[in-house]
């Protein structure tokens, strides 16, 4: 059977059309039901994208089975000797293991390994259009990675897209599976390509490894366990975002309706500005986790900024699902922005009466500055009249306000 009868679509080069033809007949061969039929019907997939790209070729009728096991098949093929004349007459190990060293020299480039775009090219090698190595390729590239596994989010997106590890995990042996679970995670909350630039590249490795510890791989979450790692590498490393950031993540991700249940910014370290700078990291990984939300709304509203605090509100309040829950939260945040905004208004006010109280507790200092105003005036008096005068009256007048503030604050006996 050809990769177009596995497909059960016509040979063609419009890779639309064979993606369709494979979600169609993926619903028939589902890797937890049918994980033989799968595995052929995605060898078909993947031959077909290649034959696609290469027009000349698409004549040639591949055997499902020989994509699949990289063994020569009983049904015979036309055209061989073009077939003969696109494969490489190098060895396929010495392919792969080729492609491995450039995968490793890349990984022990700090600088060069966290861009993407070193990845990208690094990617479009000509081994990974051969559809009798993918399955290997992937493999292998497992056991590299487990022993390098630091790398930014999008990169992993990125290798993930290309060999579809997570997608296809069942395809893949037992001893994997910790590993690849590890993957997913990185997918979705692991730290990003702008937190990796600004760690020191001599000791990355170690600082990144201590952040494993908060989770290892192959272990159950435990929070009690995991806060207890947080706080010993809280002191080891005191100005380090990124532990603040895993641990709350792993909260929100492991503990279900764990972003209903406490506020994120009662368990971050001051000043407020470090405590935004950490949520806004959070929110660009869980956009829409309330948790995250409703702290950096307090933090807004905290400093005064009521318009950013009413735009997180918004995002919030359509996270909602009951009108129960909406109307709860929206009597919350009435409450929560009428104490702050009062609490500004008042700040002129409380201003004038600390001055008012400071300055009877020191009336003593007081009446002694005006007694030496006005002998300085009675000094000046010798030089000009006029100028004497003036400074007179105006001790004079602070005398008159500042006896009548000290006894508007004395105490009745």
């Amino acid at each position: 059977m050809t990769v177009w009868e596995t497909l059960r679509t016509e040979a063609t080069t419009d890779e639309t059309a064979i993606r369709r033809a494979y979600s169609e007949q993926l619903k028939l061969h589902r890797p937890d039901e049918d994980p033989k039929g799968f595995q052929a019907l995605r060898a078909a997939y993947e031959a077909a994208l290649t034959l696609a790209k290469n027009p000349k070729i698409l004549a040639v009728s591949f055997p499902a089975d020989e994509v699949q096991t990289g063994k020569p098949s009983a049904t015979p093929r036309k055209n061989t000797s073009e077939q003969t004349a696109t494969t490489s007459g190098v060895d396929s190990w010495e392919k792969i293991e080729e492609f491995i060293g450039r995968v490793k020299a890349l990984y022990d480039n700090f600088p060069e390994r966290i861009e993407e775009g070193r990845w990208e090219e690094l990617l479009k090698s000509d081994i990974l259009w051969d559809v009798e190595l993918r399955g290997q390729l992937g493999r292998q590239m497992l056991d590299v990675l487990r022993a390098r596994r630091h790398l930014p989010r999008n990169i992993w997106r990125l290798l993930d897209g290309h060999f579809h590890w997570t997608a296809e995990s069942t395809s893949y042996g037992q001893e994997y599976w910790d590993f690849i679970r590890h993957i997913d995670r990185q997918l979705s909350i692991g730290l990003a390509d702008t937190q990796y630039r600004r760690l020191d590249p001599v000791s990355a490795e170690k600082y990144l490894s201590d952040l494993d510890s908060l989770v290892p791989i192959g272990e159950r979450f435990d929070a009690g366990e995991c806060v207890r790692r947080a706080n010993e590498l809280k002191k080891q490393y005191p100005n380090s975002d990124e532990i603040y950031i895993l641990e709350h993540l792993y909260y929100n991700f492991y503990i279900p309706n764990m972003n209903s249940k406490y506020r994120v910014d009662n368990f971050l370290p001051q000043p407020p500005g470090r405590k935004l700078s950490i949520i806004n990291q959070l929110l660009e990984i869980a956009p829409h986790n309330r948790n995250f939300l409703s702290s950096r709304i307090f933090l807004y509203a905290s400093a005064g900024q009521f318009s950013l605090a009413n735009q997180d509100f918004e995002t919030l309040y359509q996270t909602d699902t009951t009108e129960e829950e909406k109307k709860a939260l929206r009597k919350a945040y009435q409450k929560l922005l009428q104490g702050k905004q009062e609490r500004s208004e008042d700040v002129g006010k409380n201003r004038g009466k600390r001055f008012i109280r400071n300055f009877a507790k020191h009336k003593y200092l007081f009446w002694a500055l005006s007694f030496a105003g006005l002998s300085t005036a009675k000094y000046i008096n010798r030089f000009s009249t006029s100028a004497s005068a003036i400074m007179a009256v105006v001790c004079l007048i602070v005398i008159i306000c500042g006896y009548i503030i000290i006894k508007s604050q004395a105490k009745p006996h």
